[in-house]
């Protein structure tokens, strides 16, 4: 059945008329697989950990935030770890993969929200897609909070090509040593120069920044960057070997998904 008309007429039209299915068993039967399958974040590692940083988040700003973010492993975390308490308050491409989506929609959700606070959770490869709106920041007077989670590659596509491509390391590897196919056993992270600094490129804009290596780092920075009058980064410097589940092989079905590596 087509219907022609203005879009905004029709669908007050079909609100009107379809009544809301109700789905309790099928809520009840999700929750069943959350409380089997629970969100952890593992202990014990000296790195810093992303999904403990985006806790950390929502507990100091209670959830309150506008949050938008990038595509990669940090749009999964950040979709699992800071869960918004009002509609229209996380901020996403969904899976259209538009890298670069994260800075430029914060920016547009802090001049709409003047007296929100608005954070932008991107990877180190899509921040710098459009970290050119830096400039607009700065001459607009808008605050926006950048957390770049960097663990110098594209991590989403390492994560892949690690699991399913034999380590075959291709166009993925960001750091200053170049497109490395293997790493070392003992890689540290800070080991590497990376390209590049983001550190130098808010400075360049007048801007503050911290780098942080560890959990317990993570609350002062937040602080740090809640309390500032400018746009302010915190690049959150995690383990290359970092990855995000659960997550289901391309091609596979549902019956197929990968809930952990353990």
């Amino acid at each position: 059945v087509g219907v022609v008309g203005d879009v905004k007429s029709v669908l007050k039209e079909f609100s009107a008329r379809v009544k809301p299915a109700k789905h309790a068993e099928w809520r009840a039967e999700i929750k069943g697989w959350e409380e089997k399958h629970p969100l952890q974040i593992k202990t014990g590692s000296d790195t810093l950990q992303p999904q403990f940083l985006i806790k950390e988040l929502h507990r100091l700003t209670k959830g309150e935030a506008i949050v938008a973010t990038g595509v990669g492993q940090h749009q999964m975390w950040s979709m699992q770890w800071y869960q918004a308490r009002s509609p229209k308050n996380f901020l996403t491409s969904g899976g259209l993969g538009t890298m670069g989506f994260g800075f430029p929609a914060a920016l547009g959700a802090k001049f709409a929200n003047p007296d929100k606070i608005v954070v932008c959770i991107d990877g180190d490869g899509s921040f710098q897609m459009t970290m050119t709106e830096l400039a607009t920041a700065v001459h607009e007077k808008q605050k926006v909070i950048v957390i770049v989670i960097n663990n110098y590659f594209l991590g989403m596509v390492r994560q892949w090509q690690e699991l399913f491509y034999k380590k075959r390391y291709s166009g993925s590897n960001l750091t200053a040593k170049g497109g490395e196919t293997e790493r070392p056993g003992d890689f540290k992270v800070g080991e590497f120069d990376y390209v590049p600094n983001f550190g130098k490129i808010f400075d360049a804009y007048g801007l503050k920044s911290r780098r942080i290596f560890k959990n317990d780092e993570v609350e002062g920075a937040l602080k740090e960057a809640l309390a500032a009058d400018k746009s302010f980064l915190i690049e959150a410097m995690i383990s290359p070997e970092e990855k995000v589940f659960p997550m289901i092989p391309a091609g596979a079905g549902l019956d197929d998904i990968i809930v952990d590596m353990a």
